[in-house]
C-alpha cells in the first residue's frame, strides 16, 4: 500500500487543480488548433513551392494566409450574409398561392393530408433562427478564425525543411 505525506497530498491536489483549469482555458482553441494543423498538412506542397519562388518563410505564411482568408474564410461569411437576405426578402404573398394548389394536387392525387402553407411558415421561423443564432455567434467564430490564421501563420514556416511543432 502507498502512502502520501502531506506535502505529496497537497502537490498532487494543486497539479490536478492546475491541469483541470488548463483544460478549462485551451479548450476553446483545441478545434481551431486541429482545423489549423488540417489546413498546414493540406497547404504544405503550396507552400513550400511558393517558398522556392520567394526564398522567405514570413513572406510565404503571410501570402497563404491572405490566401486563406481570400478563399476560404470571406466566401463563408459573404455566403452566410447574402442566405440571410435571402431568408428575410422571401416574400410569402406570392408563395401561398402555389403552396395552396400543391397542396390540394397531394390532397387529390394521394389522399395525404397536409398543411403546406404552415410547414413552409415553420421552415422559415427555424432559417430565422438559425441565422440569428449565427449572427450572435459572429464574434465566437471571427475570433477562431484570428486563432486559425494566427496559428496557421507560425506553424506553416520552416526551419531546415521541418515545422517547428
Amino acid at each position: 500500500m502507498v502512502s502520501l505525506k502531506k506535502e505529496e497530498i497537497i502537490i498532487l491536489s494543486i497539479t490536478g487543480l492546475l491541469l483541470i483549469i488548463s483544460i478549462l482555458m485551451i479548450k476553446n482553441f483545441i478545434i481551431p488548433l486541429f482545423f489549423t494543423l488540417f489546413l498546414v498538412f493540406i497547404l504544405n506542397p503550396v507552400y513550400k513551392k511558393l517558398n522556392k519562388i520567394i526564398r522567405n518563410d514570413s513572406i510565404t505564411s503571410l501570402i497563404i494566409t491572405i490566401l486563406i482568408l481570400l478563399f476560404l474564410i470571406f466566401p463563408i461569411i459573404f455566403g452566410i450574409i447574402e442566405l440571410s437576405k435571402e431568408i428575410t426578402n422571401i416574400e410569402i404573398s406570392n408563395f401561398n398561392s402555389t403552396l395552396i394548389n400543391l397542396n390540394n394536387l397531394i390532397q387529390n392525387n394521394f389522399n395525404y393530408n397536409i398543411n403546406l402553407i404552415e410547414q413552409y411558415n415553420l421552415i422559415l421561423i427555424k432559417s430565422k433562427d438559425l441565422i440569428t443564432s449565427i449572427v450572435f455567434k459572429l464574434p465566437e467564430i471571427i475570433f477562431d478564425i484570428f486563432i486559425i490564421l494566427f496559428f496557421y501563420y507560425y506553424f506553416s514556416k520552416t526551419t531546415e525543411g521541418k515545422f517547428i511543432l
